[in-house]
This record gives C-alpha cells, sequence and structure tokens, in this order.
C-alpha cells in the first residue's frame, strides 16, 4: 500500500505478548484456547478480508506490553 494512502486505522489490545504466536497468528485454525473452545479462523479471515480490500493487518507485541492487533484500510473517495 503507498505511503500517501489516506487511511482508516483501527487498533485493538490483547494481553498476550508470546512472540512465537504472534508469527502464527494469521495461519488458519491456529489457537491458543483449549480445545473445544473457539476455531482459529478469526484472525486469518479478518487478514483474508482486509487485504482483499487494499489494507493492511499488523501485530505490534513485545514482553511486558501486550499485543495490539492495527489494521488500516483505505478511503475511497
Amino acid at each position: 500500500m503507498p505511503t500517501t494512502c489516506r487511511c482508516r486505522v483501527a487498533q485493538g489490545r490483547i494481553d498476550d505478548d508470546d512472540p512465537r504466536k504472534q508469527a502464527r497468528a494469521f495461519e488458519p485454525f491456529f489457537t491458543t484456547k483449549p480445545p473445544g473452545v473457539g476455531t482459529g479462523l478469526g484472525l486469518s479471515v479478518v487478514f483474508g478480508i482486509v487485504t482483499g480490500m487494499g489494507g493492511r493487518i499488523d501485530i505490534d507485541t513485545g514482553p511486558g506490553k501486550g499485543t495490539a492487533v492495527v489494521m488500516r484500510l483505505p478511503i475511497r473517495e
């Protein structure tokens, strides 16, 4: 996406800063929940929708600071 693109930014924060999980976060069926709770499809579906609309989704994480999931979507005028 060009850096000059006008975008709308949405950001969410969760309390999980394990970089090993970050590396797999967009994989379908990857989950940190126990068996029978959730499907692990959430972020992979969001990734497909956001990138399909010409946007991007990033994960910012680090020890002690939690994790932010940031979505940037282009604004159509």
